[in-house]
């Protein structure tokens, strides 16, 4: 439960930057990086749960730059 929550913290954090961003390109990045980020949370909890086929994707690597 606390992997979910930190899971959790982090895409609230990215949706944060992506709001405080002014720069269309940092803008793109960052929507970017949201996207990636959540698929694979989204995708590797719904197998841990059973409720996705299992497939070679991983947990997301703990970002540095959070």
């Amino acid at each position: 439960m606390l992997i979910g929550l930190l899971f959790l913290w982090m895409i609230w954090r990215i949706s944060h930057i992506f709001q405080t961003v002014k720069n269309p390109f940092g803008k793109m990045l960052v929507s970017g990086s949201f996207a990636i980020f959540t698929a694979q949370v989204i995708v590797s909890i719904g197998m841990s749960l059973g409720l996705l086929p299992i497939t070679s994707v991983s947990l997301p690597a703990c970002l540095v730059w959070f």
